[in-house]
C-alpha cells in the first residue's frame, strides 16, 4: 500500500468528525495510529518532534485528530525523500 493510500485509510478509519481537526484522540487511539510505544510518543514530545497536546482537563490530555494525521503524512513524505 502506498504512503497516500494508507494515509487516507487513517483518516478514513479514524475521523469520523466531518469537520477534520475537531477530534480528539486519546494516547490509545494515537498509539494505533503512528505504531509508536507510549514511552516514545513521550520521548518525541519532549524534544519537540510530536504535536502537542490539548488539556481537556487537569489531567486529561488528548491530540488533534488533524495533528496527528499531519504529523503521519508529514513523516512518510520525509522517508520518501530519503
Amino acid at each position: 500500500m502506498t504512503n497516500d493510500a494508507s494515509a487516507a485509510l487513517t483518516s478514513q478509519k479514524y475521523t469520523s468528525n466531518p469537520v477534520r481537526g475537531f477530534e480528539l484522540w486519546r494516547m490509545k487511539q494515537v498509539r494505533e495510529v503512528v505504531g509508536l510505544s507510549d514511552s516514545m510518543i513521550y520521548i518525541l514530545i519532549q524534544r519537540g518532534e510530536f504535536p502537542k497536546q490539548v488539556t481537556l482537563t487537569g489531567r486529561t490530555r488528548a491530540w488533534r485528530a488533524a495533528d496527528i494525521i499531519d504529523w503521519c503524512e508529514a513523516r512518510a513524505k520525509a522517508g520518501d525523500a530519503a
